[in-house]
């Protein structure tokens, strides 16, 4: 099977317009992002990785992040800018030059060759720059993407990606219009995103404390690893409680119109 390039990708995110691509919902409420929307964000962030961080093709990035929305705009525009994007702070001293890591902890990470860059990333949905003082030599994730153009100015370069294992890292999902998925490690979100983004499909993102203080749907393989993303997924559909769902889970659900998927 053949599988969207994530140019491809942002450009049908692009097409959807203002029908919504992603919904995230956590303890702070509901955040919901259009397809322009989100490749507004995807842009930024691809276009601030070549032009700014002289991102090489096929360099590393390095997630080392919870699951947000934030995050996957990240894991996409670099994939976008031709990154090889790995989720994980133990893949961050990699012994591989020019390694770019994105970290919502700057005090508790330094890079281990003089051309890394680490980035911080204020994960607060309306947050537009590091809150405090950041560390000799981190950029802003926040501030210095904003002044980026909305619109994709690179060109190309995603061949040189790792996107082919994010396209298959979930090879069993079903067909669904908009999923709801509770609780997932960050690899299982940038998975399912990838998956669905490319058939054109919406996804609610529930993080954990966003269904409830007792939200229990979904794996918890851990934001650190991508070891964990594999696997088959299942679906259930909006109004069907089962074992270990959540009884708010299913509200969001039949609200937002979306099929429950267990990773």
């Amino acid at each position: 099977m053949t599988h969207a390039t994530p140019t491809e990708i942002y450009e049908s995110l692009v097409a959807s317009g203002t029908s919504p691509a992603l919904v995230w919902y956590d303890d702070n409420g509901r955040v919901e992002l259009s397809g322009k929307v989100f490749a507004n964000h995807v842009a930024k962030i691809a276009n601030y990785l070549e032009q700014e961080c002289d991102l090489m093709p096929g360099s590393r990035i390095v997630l080392d992040l919870p699951v947000h929305w934030k995050s996957l705009a990240w894991a996409l525009g670099g994939l976008v800018a031709g990154g090889f994007v790995v989720v994980g702070r133990e893949k961050i001293h990699d012994d591989e030059p020019g390694t770019i890591v994105v970290t919502a902890t700057p005090h508790e990470v330094s890079a281990d060759d003089p051309d890394d860059l680490v980035i911080a990333l204020n994960l607060d949905s309306f947050g537009f720059a590091w809150e405090g003082d950041l560390p000799d030599g981190v950029a802003d994730g926040a501030a210095d993407v904003m002044g980026q153009a909305d619109v994709l100015l690179v060109d190309g370069l995603d061949a040189d990606s790792n996107a082919s294992f994010w396209a298959k890292v979930l090879p069993e999902l079903p067909e669904v219009e908009r999923a709801v998925v509770a609780e997932p490690s960050l690899a299982q979100a940038i998975a399912v995103a990838y998956c669905l983004f490319e058939r054109g499909s919406s996804v609610v993102f529930v993080a954990r404390g966003g269904a409830g203080s007792d939200a229990g749907a979904g794996s918890d393989a851990g934001a650190g690893s991508d070891a964990g993303a594999g696997g088959a997924a299942g679906a259930r559909g909006d109004g069907e409680a089962g074992s270990g769902l959540d009884s708010r889970l299913t509200e969001i659900a039949q609200a937002e119109m979306g099929t429950v998927l267990e990773l």
